[in-house]
C-alpha cells in the first residue's frame, strides 16, 4: 500500500479527523501490513502543486 500511495499519489481530504486511510474490507489484504500504515506520518508525505494541469476553474478537465 505505501510503494502504491508513493508511484500513484493519493488525494487528501481535510474532513477534520487525524490521518486516516479508508477502504472496503477484503480478505486479501494483510491486516499487519495495513496496520504499519499507522506508522507513516504527514511529513513523510510531498505534497504536490498539479494546479497548472487545470484547464478550467469550473471543470474536471486536465491537461
Amino acid at each position: 500500500m505505501a510503494q502504491a500511495l508513493k508511484t500513484y499519489g493519493a488525494i487528501v481530504a481535510d474532513n477534520g479527523s487525524a490521518w486516516y486511510i479508508s477502504g472496503t474490507q477484503d480478505t486479501r489484504w494483510n491486516n499487519e501490513q495495513l496496520n504499519a500504515l499507522k506508522n507513516l506520518r504527514g511529513s513523510d508525505f510531498e505534497a504536490v502543486d498539479v494546479s497548472r494541469l487545470q484547464i478550467s476553474p469550473n471543470s474536471g478537465a486536465a491537461r
